[in-house]
């Protein structure tokens, strides 16, 4: 479960940081208060693909880290096992990912450098993410047409 979200110089956001509780956890407000941000920097840190001119120009970089709890998640296990064979996995995971305005990612579990594809089997792994509208196909009836 994800603990804590740490946004910096992404779009609109200079600085926020979420902290999250066990059980279900809502964003809401009001359409441009940010919402969409926080969901996209969050894909960001599960190995979405980047785009550098989200920074801001007087901003050098961008950072998102987020702090999750996987303790008894045996997949996370494996995956950090995997990862990381000469570490104990506490259960107990911080990512980070950061993008210079230049376009250079820096990807890191635990403070250890690691590479994009890694950070993707993690997020794709643990969370999905289910964005305004997507359940609107099935009232599209192109959707779901066929031939007699």
């Amino acid at each position: 479960m994800i603990e804590k979200l740490f946004i910096k110089n992404y779009l609109i956001i200079k600085e926020a940081e979420i902290n999250f509780t066990g059980g279900l956890n809502i964003l809401t407000g009001e359409t441009g208060a940010g919402k969409s941000i926080i969901l996209d920097a969050l894909s960001l840190l599960l190995g979405e693909r980047a785009d550098h001119s989200k920074i801001k120009k007087s901003d050098d970089k961008l950072i998102v880290e987020g702090q999750f709890n996987f303790t008894g998640n045996k997949t996370v296990s494996q995956l950090f096992n995997e990862l990381f064979p000469e570490e104990d996995f506490s259960g107990y995971l911080i990512l980070r990912r950061e993008i210079n305005n230049k376009g250079i990612n820096r990807c890191f579990i635990n403070d250890t450098p690691v590479n994009i594809s890694d950070m993707k089997k993690f997020g794709d792994a643990v969370i999905d993410i289910h964005s305004q509208n997507e359940h609107q196909s099935l009232l599209n009836k192109e959707t779901f047409e066929y031939s007699r």
